[in-house]
């Protein structure tokens, strides 16, 4: 296995048990007591996890890595601004797909308001309660194992329903984007079902504030192409939309 393999399968079972064990990791990974540490030591210095005797605690306050119940009252401007602006870019009979997240029940909230028919796909309660109601609106639950620090289904079953399935835009949500990682988020679970709707999709929208460019975060979703298009807000630099264009890659603003 490899080493970054083996960081994300040590950080999702930190995730599933708040607490792992040197000599557990060795004994699930095969490998020797001085890799785990020395992953550990990685893991640590990158914000992921505290060290403690013989093991290692999950950080929960580890930059970008707040829950969902946590951003919900963060940046409400910014998150109103890029939704404003990935609204426009909707047309009427769209099927859309909108994965979890704080700004996508503030774009829900937006799609509830339109005055034409759309179909929505999403794997978050928060985003289907704010358009369960609407008549314009033609609902696509997908289910599967709940995340409920994310308030989001993930797992095999919510991936074979999205892959039977076509969409004309997807939205996705990352915590981090860069030239050189392309969109990345911290969470691990839910980076496969990011992936399989950018899969399905024929137009791809990553909605990032200002403060994400430039960035990297833990799991990569997919390198950025001339496919992709970036809603920004207006603080977003004249040197940074320059950047982008030059490779391909759109920026809405």
């Amino acid at each position: 296995m490899f080493a970054k393999q083996r960081h994300e399968e040590i950080l999702l079972l930190l995730k599933q048990k708040q607490s792992v064990t040197v000599t557990e990791l060795c004994e699930l990974f095969n490998t020797s007591s001085e890799t785990i540490r020395r992953d550990l030591l990685l893991l640590e210095k990158q914000g992921h996890l505290m060290r403690v005797h013989g093991g290692a605690l999950l950080q929960k306050n580890m930059a970008g890595s707040s829950t969902i119940q946590e951003r919900l009252s963060e940046n409400i401007p910014n998150k109103k601004q890029l939704c404003i602006n990935a609204v426009k870019v909707i047309e009427a009979g769209d099927v859309i797909a909108i994965e979890s997240g704080s700004t996508a029940i503030e774009l829900a909230k937006m799609i509830a308001a339109l005055s034409f028919n759309v179909t929505v796909v999403t794997n978050a309660p928060d985003v289907a309660d704010q358009l369960y109601h609407c008549q314009n609106v033609q609902l696509i639950m997908i289910g599967g194992q709940y995340l409920q620090e994310e308030r989001a289904f993930y797992g095999q079953l919510a991936l074979d329903s999205i892959t039977n399935i076509h969409v004309d835009k997807c939205f996705i949500f990352p915590t981090a984007v860069s030239l050189q990682q392309g969109a990345a988020t911290t969470c691990y679970e839910l980076c496969g079902i990011s992936r399989a709707y950018i899969a399905i999709a024929d137009d791809v929208y990553f909605l990032c504030d200002s403060s994400k460019f430039q960035k990297t975060a833990f799991v990569k979703i997919c390198s950025l192409t001339a496919r992709h298009t970036i809603i920004t807000d207006s603080e977003v630099s004249s040197d940074i939309v320059t950047i982008y264009e030059e490779h391909g890659i759109r920026l809405i603003k």
